[in-house]
Parts: structure tokens; sequence; C-alpha cells
């Protein structure tokens, strides 16, 4: 678009928020996973599994939505088909290894602590 000799370009607003969600969940994710994997996580295995559980429920949230069209895409139909796929599947595995965590971090709160022989 062209307005007083100056060219412009607009994105639709839609496709704006939808990147910025999309980005901050990954953001999050990763936040997520580096704490995970740090001594910070060190007896919050419930807590964080529960965070996965959120993440895997929004995950395919989001993937319901991008296979159904509502959430705007770049691409063909296959593009789009095979990134809800997989969005759908990333959800699915979030949400068996957040239930995993949860269980296992019962399971080690539920044990008693080992006591030294003097």
């Amino acid at each position: 678009m062209t307005s007083m000799g100056v060219t412009t370009t607009h994105f639709s607003e839609a496709a704006e928020i939808w990147g910025i969600f999309a980005v901050a969940l990954g953001s999050i994710v990763l936040i997520t996973s580096a704490l995970n994997s740090s001594s910070f996580s060190k007896g919050r295995m419930p807590f964080f599994g529960t965070l996965m559980i959120v993440y895997g429920t929004a995950m395919i949230f989001l993937g319901a939505l991008m296979f159904s069209g509502v959430a705007p895409m770049m691409g063909g139909e296959n593009v789009t088909l095979v990134s809800s796929l997989g969005m759908l599947m990333v959800g699915a595995f979030m949400l068996l290894n957040g239930s995993a965590m949860i269980r296992m971090g019962r399971a080690v709160a539920s044990r008693p602590a080992p006591h030294p022989e003097m």
C-alpha cells in the first residue's frame, strides 16, 4: 500500500495476536524446562507436573484451533495439517509427562527418609 509516497505494509491483527500468544507460550515452556532441569526443581516435581498438564492442555487447544482453521496459519493445507497434528501430539505427550511427574513426586514424598546408622 502506498500513502503519500511511503510504502506501508499492514498485517492481520488477529495473526499478530496469535503470533504473540505462540511466542509467549513457547518462552514460558522454555523457561519452565530450564528451571525443571536445574536444582530448583528438586522436591517440586508435582508443581512442575501440574505446569506440564496446563501447558499440554493449552497446546492441545491451540492445535485444535489450528486444525479447524480458526487460528491464522501460513502455508498450504499440508503445512497446516502437519503443524496442527504436531501441536496435538506434543500437547498429549506433555499431559502424559505431567501426570507421570505428579505420580513420581508423590511417590518420592511418601517414602520415609533413610535413617543413618550410628
